[in-house]
């Protein structure tokens, strides 16, 4: 091999084991503790404001908007769902198919 080939190949390595590294160690900036009270509480409904407990509870949603909802759900066009496993197979079968079509081109050492 040429020699620039050899560190072009080993610059490669080294970025792609740099980024694996920061990936797999997640190296984000850790937030600072807040120093006080948010007022946001987890509660039997979830997570609610404190401010929102004296006021009343909101109204269900009229009617009108629930039937909105129920035509949306009552729709019987055509779905496409594929399993992932197919779209895995389909994906491998297009770059089979490629290679097959362009094979790469092969370095050889001489």
């Amino acid at each position: 091999m040429i020699l620039s080939q050899k560190f072009a190949q080993s610059g490669i390595f080294a970025g792609l084991l740099l980024t694996t590294v920061l990936v797999a160690a997640d190296v984000r900036p850790v937030p600072s503790p807040q120093s006080g009270d948010d007022g946001w509480r987890w509660t039997a409904n979830g997570w609610e404001h404190i401010k929102t407990w004296d006021q009343p509870p909101r109204p269900y949603p009229s009617p009108a908007a629930l039937r909105t909802v129920l035509l949306a759900k009552e729709y019987q066009g055509p779905r496409y769902d594929f399993h992932p496993a197919a779209l895995a197979l389909l994906q491998l079968g297009v770059a089979t198919m490629a290679f097959v079509v362009r094979p790469p081109r092969v370095l050889r050492e001489e």
